[in-house]
């Protein structure tokens, strides 16, 4: 089997493994995320909520 992933019309197949022996850590990872707190009201959050909801209903029409 090749050593590269495989486009067969635009999708990859992945590796049967993968070789992470000469990886590094990403030395920017820490430095990009803060963990903070916000108040938000519970209107907001009912809004988000249902528009979740709306989504997923939506998607459930293509299952």
């Amino acid at each position: 089997m090749p050593s590269h992933p495989i486009a067969i019309q635009g999708v990859y197949i992945m590796r049967e493994e993968y070789d992470f022996s000469n990886s590094i850590k990403n030395p920017y990872a820490q430095k990009a995320k803060k963990q903070i707190s916000i108040n938000i009201e519970t209107d907001t959050i009912a809004y988000f909520k249902s528009l979740a909801k709306k989504s997923r209903d939506s998607l459930s029409k293509f299952d």
